[in-house]
């Protein structure tokens, strides 16, 4: 049965009943580990690591970064800034406008736990979403689709998005995707958008 957000809201407290359509109270920073780049699909990934493991750099065309064990990639755009480790893969604009993580999870609870992370990693704040969540379907993955309109990253307005789907056949666990771009940047908005609809299968 294919995973449902639904699943993640009946872990929470929170108000509304998708856990991705709000931010958990009593949030806190905590350490968390970051990426190393991978291209050949060795080795199994956790979102968690050191700084030492991780591979940075500045995408000088699009770069193709796996989430390694659990069968996918994204693509990061041309000139942003990106890191992986694992099964963590980072994308951020260089002036900090717009931001993504894909994160692969190995269940519900995990997934819940990666998310409050990703939020405190991205400094995003989601607040109320007036639009209803939808089910997509990217290169053949069935993804729960949640838009925040009144998200704000550093007390800046911004639009946020977070998705969330079983990780393609053959591979265990979730995949979560959360991502953000400032309000009046166009242009990143669609950057955020292209990365989103690269979601595939390594």
């Amino acid at each position: 049965m294919r995973f449902s957000l639904g699943a993640l809201g009946a872990l929470t407290a929170c108000a509304l009943s998708l856990v991705l359509a709000c931010t958990p109270k009593g949030h806190e920073r905590r350490p968390h580990g970051e990426g190393r780049a991978h291209h050949d699909g060795e080795g199994e990934g956790d979102a968690e690591g050191s700084d030492q493991d991780m591979r940075k750099g500045v995408a000088e065309s699009d770069e193709w970064l796996d989430v390694e064990g659990f069968g996918a990639r994204i693509r990061v755009p041309k000139g942003w800034e990106f890191g992986q480790q694992g099964a963590l893969v980072l994308g951020t604009e260089v002036r900090s406008k717009a931001a993504f993580l894909l994160v692969g999870a190995s269940g519900a609870a995990d997934a819940r736990k990666k998310y409050e992370i990703g939020l405190d990693l991205l400094k995003l704040e989601v607040g109320d979403s007036s639009l209803s969540k939808r089910t997509v379907t990217i290169h053949g993955l069935s993804f729960e689709r949640q838009d925040y309109e009144k998200a704000t990253v550093g007390g800046k307005r911004a639009r946020g998005v977070a998705l969330v789907a079983d990780a393609p056949k053959g591979h265990g666990g979730l995949l979560l995707f959360l991502g953000y771009s400032l309000e009046g940047e166009a242009a990143l908005e669609k950057e955020l958008a292209a990365a989103v609809e690269s979601i595939s299968r390594e």
